[in-house]
């Protein structure tokens, strides 16, 4: 996150998001919730979002419509940049040649890693919504 996003996630994200949140249901409570959640997990999405597809693009955008701190940022994005790119280094140096058995395995077994993950995903969901009741 350079200076320019900071002023286009402030300036032009949350006056965005004020105009026309409603009309794509988003509210000033899921706005504020947002707030909340990233003060409070911030710095772990920042580390952790690398590693999933889409949300390294938003994060940026996110932490500067919440006005979070540049230094902050740069501390937590860039080390998890760091950790992305050495995870994948490493994976590349280690399997090498055996890169191939991968892309095998994933086409064979892929189905139930993806169904494991929604299970996954909707016992959190259940779990957070019992919680909040």
């Amino acid at each position: 996150m350079n200076c320019a996003s900071t002023i286009q996630g402030f300036r032009f994200g949350l006056p965005l998001l004020h105009k026309y949140g409603p009309k794509i249901h988003i509210t000033k409570q899921k706005i504020n919730f947002t707030k909340k959640l990233f003060t409070k997990i911030g710095p772990a999405l920042l580390l952790i979002g690398y590693f999933i597809p889409g949300v390294r693009h938003l994060t940026a955008y996110v932490a500067a419509i919440n006005n979070y701190p540049y230094r902050k940022f740069a501390i937590f994005a860039y080390a998890g940049a760091f950790i992305w790119t050495f995870t994948f280094i490493t994976l590349g140096k280690v399997l090498g040649e055996k890169w191939r058995y991968v892309g095998f395995y994933l086409s064979h077994y892929s189905i139930y890693l993806i169904v494991v993950f929604i299970i996954l995903m909707l016992v959190i969901y259940y779990f957070f919504k019992k919680r909040n009741k």
